[in-house]
């Protein structure tokens, strides 16, 4: 099966202050609008993930076109949402998952936000940190468990935002840290896992925008299962989650590290770099594609994206997986 993860940049964000280098006709909403539209359907992907969609653009626009393409769809806005008058609550932006029916059905849903259900947590602790700098942050994440119809081999899929200001590095690690903390807990609670080993062999995928560099505590959690000791997180105080120094027990890859990471996943005219990534259990998947670069050539001619043909200042990134199971065991690819 494809899947898709993809920052389409959401229309109250993509201003012509921001985005000077960009003419306005190819930023106003109506040309993004139809050109992610082209895009995102010559893919054909069968899961689809997408970041910054505003709660009406996702009830007026995605669902029902996409439903006309044979996709149903999940989403879940930012915390905020929840506070405002249900005129406001709309323009707030949040994530979701399509899928393809002819693929998958839907067999559980759940969403987060990092702040809500850490306090919820058995081990949650007040520290100064997460008081002044993770729980005013409403970032949220959603996850999916999908049967693929084929194989009847399930999935979880999972897709977030995190917090975009460098300054707050510890606390985008924090959020993963509650990610995963809370992707195991459905894994025990939703498949049953009794164990670590068993948990390692679960089919999962979790994509996304996590403004997080390859040299980032994120990346580092992600990739290694553990963050010993990194400049992010250095002198922060997130209570147990510090203590176990943010450990999970997923072993979980890059998509895109079976080719090398990309030259970039975001291009504007102040920041190019790699922050969206789609990471799989590799004991349960293996990858074997993926959507390459952009061509550098024509990269070289602009300051930055969008532009008419990129909708966004992020670009797609699609990965095709296999399941490892009943298929003689795990190779490399």
């Amino acid at each position: 099966f494809t899947l898709l993860s993809y920052n389409t940049l959401c229309q109250h964000y993509a201003t012509p202050k921001m985005y000077r280098y960009t003419p306005s006709w190819a930023l106003s909403w109506d040309y993004r609008r139809d050109k992610l539209k082209e895009q995102i359907i010559s893919y054909q992907a069968d899961v689809v993930c997408l970041q910054e969609v505003e709660c009406k653009t996702f009830e007026d626009f995605w669902a029902p076109f996409l439903q006309k393409h044979g996709y149903t769809g999940v989403f879940h806005a930012k915390t905020r949402a929840r506070t405002m008058q249900s005129k406001d609550s709309k323009k707030v932006d949040g994530c979701c998952v399509f899928y393809k029916n002819s693929e998958f059905k839907l067999v559980f849903k759940d969403a987060v936000d990092f702040s809500s259900v850490w306090m919820k947590h058995k081990k949650f602790q007040r520290t100064e940190d997460y008081l002044n700098r993770a729980m005013n942050k409403d970032n949220v994440a959603l996850f999916v468990k999908l049967q693929h119809l084929k194989t009847n081999e399930q999935i979880w899929v999972t897709t977030t935002h995190l917090h975009w200001d460098p300054q707050f590095n510890d606390v985008k690690t924090f959020q993963v840290g509650v990610l995963l903390d809370y992707m195991e807990k459905l894994l025990r609670d939703q498949n049953g896992v009794g164990n670590n080993q068993e948990m390692k062999k679960v089919p999962l995928v979790i994509c996304g925008d996590f403004n997080s560099q390859l040299d980032s505590a994120v990346y580092e959690l992600f990739s290694c299962g553990t963050v010993r000791r990194h400049k992010d997180v250095e002198g922060r105080d997130f209570g147990y989650m510090s203590q176990k120094s943010f450990a999970h027990n997923l072993t979980l890859k890059s998509s895109y590290d079976t080719i090398g990471e990309l030259p970039f996943t975001n291009f504007s005219a102040t920041f190019t770099d790699v922050i969206d990534y789609i990471w799989y259990s590799s004991q349960a998947l293996r990858v074997r594609g993926v959507l390459g670069e952009i061509d550098p050539n024509y990269v070289s001619k602009f300051i930055g994206f969008p532009n008419d043909k990129f909708p966004s200042d992020h670009i797609p990134l699609l990965t095709r997986f296999e399941f490892t199971k009943g298929s003689g065991g795990s190779r490399k690819v």
